[in-house]
């Protein structure tokens, strides 16, 4: 695997929750509905505002959320085959917690005891090698 599609997990599981907030997140919508002046027979456009509560593009949203939640699976599946194989333990942990599980760079050099520009440097000089 490469970094970029190591960082596709990384993007993927943001579209998952972007998806998730627009299921649950009302829209204000405006409608434009025409009425015939009686005075100059002309249309006027009269604006009507409401809420759509997302019945209407919420079975598209559904099938692109289950959709990107398949994508994510196998590319998970990938991304815990290409991290087994790495000979580091310690390489393992930072590379599933930082692109799997989602932790920040910070988080994981708290949870080993490191700095976060360690675990920068760890990243880079490993990605560094994989070129």
């Amino acid at each position: 695997m490469t970094k970029k599609e190591m960082e596709e997990l990384i993007s993927i599981k943001q579209e998952i929750n972007a998806i998730e907030m627009s299921l649950c997140a009302p829209k204000s919508t405006y409608t434009f509905a025409f009425y015939k002046d009686y005075r100059t027979g002309f249309p006027i456009p009269k604006i009507e505002t409401g809420y759509d509560d997302g019945s209407i593009c919420k079975g598209q949203l559904i099938k692109r959320l289950i959709a990107t939640k398949k994508k994510l699976q196998k590319k998970i599946i990938d991304a815990e085959r290409f991290i087994e194989v790495q000979t580091d333990s310690e390489l393992r942990t930072i590379l599933r917690s930082y692109y799997i599980n989602g932790l920040s760079q910070e988080e994981i050099g708290k949870l080993l005891g490191y700095d976060r520009s360690t675990i920068t440097k760890k990243l880079k000089r490993f990605w560094r090698m994989k070129i």
